[in-house]
């Protein structure tokens, strides 16, 4: 076989066609700069007053600065505030001006910019300010997890449907939502846009180097990432002068979406990587590309070389591999009397072990039944109409259903992926929108999501359409989980805190245990969606009558209905409350809102918070690299996954005694160190044990999802209620980068067994070391400032 750098030496390993593709490549990188301009180059804090042109109703020939005088209060330095107005009276304006306004409220009718750096941005545009001022964050975190989102999905889609196709969508929806983003009439149609430009951009900047570094040689392969990366560099430069020139954010958008327009039209003319060709077996495609590319750089290229080029073994996943053989009914057609041994023998080849293949199968001819016996058939090719299973576990799965075996296995991979992103996607989303809008508003949200697209996922005809649901099915569930959590926590005492996170947690490994008789007795994945999906349309109708967080009601400033919701809770408890503890309560400063610059700006909260995000990565990717492995470990996967829950339950009902009991510090340090030598233990079981690992995999999630409980409170107890939110979904974040990182690091098996135990077992006893920085904070009150927590942890 040759190597395909014997080609590149034989064609030229950096002429001018692997030139022009490069630069034609990197192009878009250099305009990729551009596509943040709009909420990179923004005033965040604008001059600005509220609008109160309502009181020229009562005198139209006010000045300015009458206007503002009468109708706005000013700060302690004297300055008119940039958030409040007085409330508008109906009164003459010599009442108000004998009189005076005194009760304000906030811009009722938006803001007069004055002073701006530039004509328009996104901030003036959107009225991105005061209360709607953390949305800038929500902005900039919707591009990086749309980058996320696209590096994952176009990764392997180009490994699967090739590199020019991926490379070719990426840019069309930056061409697409570059443009559209321009033409927003509001900041939520201007978030999703982002999304899709974040996710183009990530799918588009991954390809190109790939692309380009397969078509250079050895000598000069560095040049294809670093010309990507020169190109992006020089981008950066031009942006600071097109902002300079162009001081309007739409205008520079759609100059931005026309250059992509070119983009679009010549991205069509770059060829294909013959090095995933040759992989994938379409090897003549993969010849025509060679001779042309020898061509444009004045080379020869001998068929001798190119009869020698080689097919790149596909990498093998750790999934469900059901037993099966290619559909080849086309035989019948010459002879319907044929059994089923007959069939096999005379349509499928057979592998080294003597049984048949599995992916392939000899091509289908027009001959008689009498020529095939006689001469036999030779050509084989993959299957070509479908698979016929047997001896399955269950009835039907995504697997049998969508076909996701052979060169589509790696879907699989993809699915499980597309999951972490929308979680991932939920919690990012669902956290900053439950500070703005209210836990409740966030809480119902996600189990719409969760009703509808767990629904629809049971309906999809195609994996493609599987991939959305399960998408939006992440995105509710991360959504939900962290809500879920911090709204209870924010409802209960001190004495009984730890009781909000643990008790959430007790219910998931409850379905957890359930899941295993459910899937034993319902063997069919689509009727088991559809009854799941049923069971959320009960949680859809009664979630709308859950009380709203009293502790966010004060925090926004919205005293009297969180004063109703004190009330009604007493008289549910059967308690009374004073009407000069509602007074005390209601005469609270409202908290600063800064959203996840409130968090950084601390470095107490900061070291908090990387504390514990490394714990919830770590304990993650070790539970879920187990649990992903479970059927790999030789026990029966019923019994494996029945023990998982079973324990996953007591583990739940234990911290919530023992948090009590010892504190969560002690807690945290020593179920971290305890799950993680669990988990180094099993480098010590020598292979075939399969009772042994099991035990010692069950004890380490045993005590991981106890860790996973103390972090969980830790989250709602170390942080203000202003970000109480914000912290809980960077957490989940941090926690499903851990799940989503645990089958990439399950693949490390294929050069050696213990990598993956060796590698999470580090991370869980790293955690636990760094748990000794945090504070004990049992039967402490919920702080509800960053102050407080500087002052007082």
């Amino acid at each position: 076989m040759a190597d395909f750098g014997e080609i590149l030496r034989s064609i030229g390993e950096f002429g001018l066609f692997q030139q022009i593709t490069l630069i034609a490549l990197c192009l878009p990188n250099f305009l990729q700069s551009f596509v943040m301009a709009s909420f990179v180059f923004i005033e965040s804090d604008p001059d600005r007053h509220c609008n109160t042109d309502w009181i020229l109703r009562a005198d139209s020939n006010l000045t300015t600065d009458e206007q503002l005088n009468l109708t706005l209060p000013r700060e302690d330095d004297g300055t008119f505030s940039k958030c409040q107005m007085f409330v508008p009276v109906n009164w003459s304006i010599g009442a108000i001006r004998e009189y005076g306004l005194n009760e304000t409220t906030g811009c009722q009718n938006g803001w007069v910019y004055s002073n701006t750096l530039y004509e328009a941005t996104i901030v003036t545009d959107f009225d991105l300010v005061c209360d709607r001022a953390n949305l800038m964050e929500l902005i900039q975190a919707m591009f990086m997890v749309g980058v996320i989102f696209g590096s994952l999905i176009f990764g392997p889609f180009a490994e699967s449907f090739g590199r020019k196709r991926s490379t070719q969508i990426s840019a069309v929806l930056l061409f697409i939502f570059v443009g559209a983003a321009a033409l927003c009439p509001n900041v939520y149609l201007y978030l999703v846009c982002q999304f899709f430009v974040g996710a183009g951009s990530g799918g588009y900047r991954i390809n190109c180097v790939v692309m380009s570094t397969e078509w250079i040689g050895a000598s000069k392969r560095s040049w294809g990432a670093c010309v990507a990366q020169l190109f992006a560099a020089m981008g950066q430069c031009a942006l600071a002068g097109v902002i300079y020139a162009i001081r309007h954010w739409r205008l520079a958008q759609l100059i931005t979406a026309a250059q992509f327009a070119v983009v679009v039209i010549y991205i069509w003319f770059i060829p294909e990587s013959a090095r995933w060709l040759l992989s994938r077996g379409r090897t003549e495609e993969a010849k025509q590309l060679i001779i042309k590319a020898a061509a444009i750089n004045k080379r020869t290229v001998s068929d001798s070389l190119l009869e020698k080029s080689f097919v790149m073994a596909s990498f093998v996943f750790i999934e469900s591999d059901p037993d099966r053989h290619c559909n080849t009914d086309w035989i019948l057609r010459a002879d319907s009397n044929l059994t089923t041994d007959e069939q096999l023998n005379l349509t499928l080849p057979r592998e080294d072990d003597g049984t048949f293949s599995k992916c392939q199968m000899f091509v289908p001819v027009n001959w008689s039944i009498g020529a095939i016996r006689e001469y036999g058939l030779n050509e084989t090719t993959g299957c070509q109409n479908g698979w016929v299973y047997s001896n399955t576990l269950y009835e039907a799965t995504i697997v049998t259903d969508f076909d996701l075996v052979c060169d589509r296995a790696n879907l699989m991979e993809l699915i499980q992926a597309m999951f972490m992103v929308g979680v991932i996607f939920g919690s990012l989303i669902f956290g900053p929108f439950a500070e703005s809008f209210g836990r409740k508003r966030s809480t119902q949200i996600s189990a719409v999501l969760l009703f509808i697209f767990v629904g629809a996922a049971a309906l999809c005809p195609n994996v493609y359409l599987y991939l959305v649901c399960q998408f939006f099915v992440g995105a509710g569930s991360g959504g939900y989980r962290i809500n879920c959590v911090v709204m209870s926590t924010e409802w209960i005492g001190a004495s009984k805190r730890s009781w909000g996170a643990c008790v959430a947690q007790l219910f998931a490994a409850m379905g957890q245990c359930a899941l295993a008789g459910v899937i034993y007795a319902i063997r069919h994945w689509r009727l088991a969606q559809l009854i799941t999906a049923a069971q959320f349309a009960v949680v859809v109708i009664y979630i709308w009558f859950i009380p709203e967080s009293a502790r966010w009601l004060l925090s926004r400033g919205r005293t009297e209905e969180a004063k109703q919701l004190i009330i009604k809770a007493a008289a549910i408890n059967k308690r009374t409350v004073s009407d000069s503890l509602l007074e005390k309560i209601a005469i609270k400063e409202p908290e600063n809102k800064g959203g996840i610059k409130t968090i950084f700006r601390s470095p107490q909260l900061t070291r908090y918070f990387f504390i514990i995000a490394w714990g919830c990565f770590s304990l993650n990717i070790t539970i879920y690299s187990l649990y992903l492995n479970m059927g790999n470990i030789g026990f029966n996967v019923f019994l494996t996954q029945l023990m998982f829950g079973a324990f996953e339950v007591a583990a739940n009902i234990l911290s919530m005694w023992l948090m009590e009991v010892f504190g969560r510090r002690i807690s945290l340090v020593s179920t971290f160190v305890t799950g993680g030598l669990s988990s180094m233990f099993i480098l010590a079981v020598p292979q075939g044990y399969a009772i042994a690992v099991t035990s010692l995999a069950v004890a380490s999630r045993f005590f991981l999802i106890w860790a996973g409980a103390v972090c969980t409170v830790y989250l709602q107890e170390l942080f203000p209620t202003s970000v109480r939110q914000t912290a809980t979904a960077l957490g989940a974040m941090s926690a499903r980068a851990g799940g989503m990182m645990a089958p990439l690091l399950n693949m490390l098996v294929v050069f050696h067994w213990s990598i993956p135990p060796a590698v999470f077992s580090s991370f869980t006893l790293v955690a636990g070391a760094l748990g000794f920085l945090l504070p004990e904070t049992r039967n402490k009150e919920l702080p509800e400032s960053a102050d407080e927590v500087e002052n007082k942890r």
